[in-house]
C-alpha cells in the first residue's frame, strides 16, 4: 500500500473512513527457534496520521504509509450496543475483560462504557496502563484521550486501543523492587512514556516512579513526542 498514490483523503475523518479496519498488526511480539522474545511497536497510524493532518507536514506521510504496511485488513463487524448492564455492571464487566485479555467483550464493554462514561472508562484505561510494563498502553490511552478530545468520536479509536490491550503482553510493574526499577528505566521507559506518567499520576492517584527513562524513542514516537511537546499537550 502507498497512500501517496491513492486518493489522499481531505482530512482525518475521511480518512479514519477509508482506511477503517486496517489500523491493528496480527501479533505484538514473537518467539523465534532460540526462544528469543521480540517485542513490536503498537500502531501508530492513527496518531501519525492525525498529526499529519494537523501540521501538513508531508515527511510524516512515509511513516504513515510503512505503520500501514505493518498492519492487516480485518473484517469490519458491528460492535452492538449493551444497554441491558448499569454502570457499574459494565464497569465491573470491561475491568475483568481487560485482565483477561478478552478481545471481543472488551472492545464491547469498553465501548458502551464510553458512549456512557468517558471519565470512567478513561480511569479504567488508565489504571491498567499504569500497572503495565509495557510503556506503549500509558502513551496509546493518551493519544486516544487526545484523539477523542480533538476530533469525532470514531469506534476506530476503542478498537484500535483495547485490540492493542488484549493482543500484547501483560507484565506488571515490580513497584518493591530496586532492581526491577533499575531494569525499567533502562529498558523500557522512553521520555514519552515518562512525561505522560508525571502528567497523568497525581489525576489517578497511582504510584510516583522515580522515572530516569534510558530507551530512546522509535522514529513514530519522535514524531508524536515533538509534536505532543509543541503543542503543549505535556
Amino acid at each position: 500500500m502507498n497512500i501517496k498514490n491513492e486518493n489522499l483523503p481531505e482530512n482525518f475523518h475521511e480518512f479514519v473512513e477509508k482506511y477503517q479496519g486496517n489500523f491493528e498488526k496480527r501479533k505484538y511480539f514473537k518467539i523465534n527457534q532460540d526462544l528469543k522474545i521480540s517485542e513490536k511497536e503498537p500502531s501508530w497510524v492513527l496518531e501519525l496520521a492525525f498529526i499529519y493532518y494537523n501540521t501538513g507536514d508531508s515527511s510524516i506521510l512515509d511513516l504513515v504509509n510503512n505503520e500501514l504496511g505493518k498492519c492487516f485488513k480485518d473484517k469490519i463487524k458491528k460492535i452492538d450496543r449493551l444497554s441491558k448492564y448499569s454502570i457499574p455492571e459494565l464497569s465491573d464487566k470491561f475491568w475483568r475483560a481487560l485482565l483477561n485479555k478478552d478481545g471481543i467483550h472488551t472492545i464491547r464493554l469498553g465501548n458502551e462504557l464510553f458512549l456512557r462514561d468517558r471519565g470512567l472508562f478513561l480511569e479504567i484505561v488508565y489504571k491498567y496502563a499504569f500497572i503495565s510494563s509495557d510503556v506503549n498502553k500509558l502513551i496509546k490511552v493518551f493519544l486516544f484521550e487526545l484523539l477523542c478530545e480533538k476530533v469525532t468520536y470514531n469506534i476506530e479509536f476503542t478498537k484500535n486501543l483495547l485490540n492493542y490491550f488484549s493482543s500484547s503482553e501483560l507484565e506488571y510493574i515490580r513497584h518493591d523492587s530496586a532492581e526491577y526499577m533499575s531494569y525499567f528505566n533502562k529498558y523500557r521507559a522512553d521520555i514519552l512514556y515518562s512525561d505522560i506518567y508525571k502528567k497523568k499520576q497525581g489525576k489517578y492517584s497511582m504510584n510516583s516512579l522515580e522515572l530516569n527513562p534510558g530507551t530512546a524513542l522509535s522514529p513514530e514516537k519522535e514524531i508524536i513526542y515533538g509534536y505532543l511537546k509543541k503543542e503543549g499537550y505535556l
